[in-house]
């Protein structure tokens, strides 16, 4: 079986100089999300050991090893999807719905960051090995990954979106003296030229629409088939909410009888809970979009205002807001 896979990857590899070597030029008018999906499917796998080898070690300064030049060459293939869905001219569509509220799945954020780590290992390794344009090139196709990653609008995917630029950011900064001025000046065009940065301001719309907005639009279904039966009708609303904490541990067994109490054991007060809460998000989108110094005191006074507040559902969905653009 391993045989036969190194048999087909080798004819992948051959299938793919063939077309180089006869100067087709590579399609941009794909989605490059498609192209992104396509590259996780060629992403190596590693042994636990080898994995640590990589991703453990801290390499900065080092000598990199033929061990390591051996590891991170595997990612060939997959970075040569990334590095054409970088020059894609089509839309990035991730292709993500969300009917289904905060439950919302969003598997691509992780393999994206993955992709900047791997990037930040192989970067090192070209420029030891005096192949600046291949390290130009993994970072072009990285940070149009990042701010592809991004364009779904999430709060999740900027946070993403963030950390991998800081990634990419310091690999520059650590690598900087390795690079010649054009190498710089490439890299410095690569950036300016990649999808825009999607901002925390940005994602109030689908933040707004996917949580709030849909919650509403959930309870009045629930209100609709338990017609006069609040206890059903509640328990049912119970079940939204305690899927949307999360898995996170522990739990917080007073979450659900505060909300319960604030409602007035109502759906009609959920609703009204939920309204009182979307108020705020006009008032938010005028603080994030304000300059740092400003936002800074505002958002202090707003804060004070949110943990005021006896709606408990305005301290689940607004502090969170102030720790992502702290990060942005």
């Amino acid at each position: 079986m391993k045989s036969m896979k190194r048999l087909s990857l080798s004819l992948l590899i051959a299938a793919a100089a063939t077309v180089g070597s006869r100067g087709e030029p590579l399609r941009t008018d794909i989605n490059p999300a498609l192209l992104y999906f396509q590259a996780y499917q060629l992403t190596p796998e590693f042994s636990p050991a080898d994995r640590a080898y990589l991703f453990h070690a801290e390499w900065r300064g080092q000598k990199l090893p033929a061990r390591f030049g051996e590891l991170v060459t595997r990612y060939h293939n997959e970075f040569s999807l990334l590095r054409q869905a970088a020059h894609a001219t089509a839309a990035c569509d991730w292709g993500i719905d969300w009917s289904k509220g905060p439950g919302t799945l969003l598997p691509h954020l992780s393999r994206n960051r993955a992709v900047a780590e791997a990037a930040r290992l192989r970067v090192m390794w070209f420029l030891q090995n005096g192949q600046q344009p291949e390290a130009v090139e993994d970072l072009r196709a990285t940070v149009a990954l990042a701010r592809n990653g991004a364009q779904d609008g999430s709060l999740i995917a900027v946070l993403v979106q963030t950390a991998m630029e800081n990634i990419l950011c310091s690999t520059v900064a650590e690598n900087v003296y390795r690079f010649s001025p054009e190498s710089l000046k490439q890299l410095a065009e690569a950036f300016d030229a990649a999808p825009p940065h999607r901002t925390v301001v940005a994602c109030i719309p689908i933040e707004k629409a996917s949580f709030p907005d849909w919650m509403i639009n959930r309870i009045q279904q629930v209100q609709k088939e338990h017609p006069g039966d609040e206890a059903k009708a509640m328990a049912s609303i119970r079940e939204f909410f305690d899927a949307s904490s999360g898995d996170e541990a522990p739990k917080d067994t007073t979450r659900w009888p505060r909300i319960l109490a604030a409602a007035g054991g109502t759906a009609d007060g959920m609703i009204k809970l939920m309204v009182d809460a979307e108020s705020l998000y006009p008032r938010l989108a005028e603080l994030l979009a304000l300059p740092w110094p400003q936002y800074e005191e505002q958002m202090k006074q707003f804060n004070a205002q949110i943990q005021k507040s006896s709606n408990p559902l305005v301290s689940e969905l607004f502090p969170q807001w102030a720790k992502c653009q702290t990060k942005e």
